[in-house]
């Protein structure tokens, strides 16, 4: 297990392949390391991950970082960062003055050479928010986007996993779609390609 310096860190591992057979080795893993800070970028680098999501608030379940840790991350690091967008802790049901400040994040992101960020939303029937959904992957192009631990809380796990299908997202972030995420490890899909 890698320990990255804060207190709410964890850490995840993605696969490169389908899943291994017991005779293939660790190499075909890939790691991904939750970090809140420019120590947490370097312990993660020198444990050999592979890419890190960058947060704030890790408490709260991660919000969006400030402009100079992003910027100073991206200094520090070698691997590629993405960085978590959520204007606050609590639901992913946001209003829109919330969905425009996660846009203008997005955009900032992209000028500092985040190389992905990590989004998500919900209405308030628990279904995947598809029209702002769209909107902040559009504006995060051609970063990579990958979708959050919302998805756990849709009424509708089936449902919204083909609309993040057909929003052609690059990940998504689940623990299965139990409702209890926070207790159980988090799995970083790509859609169509099994774990990763």
């Amino acid at each position: 297990m890698v320990v990255i310096p804060s207190a709410y860190s964890e850490y995840w591992v993605t696969r490169t392949k389908p899943p291994p057979s017991d005779h293939e080795s660790m190499n075909d893993l890939r790691f991904e390391i939750c970090i809140d800070s420019v120590a947490g970028a370097i312990a993660a680098q020198e444990a050999g991950a592979h890419r890190v999501e960058l947060c704030q608030a890790l408490s709260v379940g991660g919000t969006t970082p400030s402009a100079a840790m992003i910027q100073s991350v991206k200094a520090a690091s070698n691997f590629p960062v993405h960085v978590l967008i959520r204007p606050r802790g609590g639901d992913f049901v946001f209003c829109d003055d919330e969905w425009d400040v996660m846009a203008r994040d997005i955009e900032l992101a992209g000028e500092w050479g985040v190389d992905g960020v990590v989004i998500g939303g919900l209405c308030a029937d628990r279904t995947l928010d598809v029209d702002h959904c769209r909107r902040l992957i559009e504006r995060a192009r051609p970063m990579s986007v990958t979708f959050h631990r919302a998805f756990d809380l849709c009424a509708d796990p089936m449902t919204a996993l083909r609309q993040l299908l057909d929003l052609r997202v690059d990940r998504l972030l689940t623990s299965g779609a139990s409702g209890h995420g926070a207790r159980r490890p988090r799995v970083a899909a790509r859609p169509g390609e099994g774990s990763r």
